[in-house]
């Protein structure tokens, strides 16, 4: 862990166990969420006690109200084409329209470099062991051989084709013979046996 005495909060799961989690895992003070018929709130002097709250996008925005009460130090953004904002968007495709021009894309590297973090292959595997294969061949298990058998005779025709049947097809065959090799449970049928 690259950072172990930080405090940090899942903030996940239904309304009812957010509820849990904001009353008891982001404030010291027990009295610091307020509640109205409107929306859930921190006051504003409430210290929080977490370093770090771990959420997605959805529960940002379903629970923005008691989120955005909080003041923030930083905000990281995994996925952050879902911040979606067509007016950012408009003024970016009008000042950045053509990048054919090396100013622009210098200008893009400019704004864009203090917040993307780039790695090359070569800087992080510097001390990685080269990779080594093992081969080690099993026999199917019984139900194994019972699906393989299955999915070859359900999908005879298209297999058995002159032209080899469509592509898609023949993926879907390949990608339920790999399933069945892998473990039968991937299966829901199988499960339930």
């Amino acid at each position: 862990m690259w950072a172990p005495d930080f405090y940090v909060v899942t903030y996940t799961g239904d309304k009812d166990s957010r509820a849990v989690i904001r009353e008891n895992e982001l404030c010291f003070d027990d009295s610091a969420v307020r509640v109205s018929k409107r929306a859930v709130r921190f006051k504003s002097q409430a210290q929080v006690k977490f370093h770090v709250l771990l959420t997605s996008y959805e529960l940002i925005t379903i629970d923005h109200a008691a989120l955005s009460s909080i003041k923030w130090a930083c905000l990281v953004v995994d996925e952050a084409h879902r911040l979606k904002n067509n007016h950012n968007l408009e003024g970016f495709l009008e000042e950045f329209a053509d990048i054919s021009k090396e100013d622009q894309i210098k200008k893009l590297h400019d704004l864009l470099g203090p917040h993307m973090l780039r790695r090359l292959k070569t800087d992080v595997f510097k001390n990685m062991p080269s990779k080594t294969e093992l081969i080690v061949r099993v026999e199917l298990s019984t139900m194994q051989k019972k699906y393989y058998k299955f999915i070859l005779t359900r999908n005879f025709d298209a297999l058995n084709s002159k032209g080899g049947g469509n592509q898609v097809s023949l993926l879907n065959i390949m990608m339920d013979l790999k399933k069945c090799c892998n473990h039968p449970y991937l299966f829901p049928v199988a499960a339930m046996v």
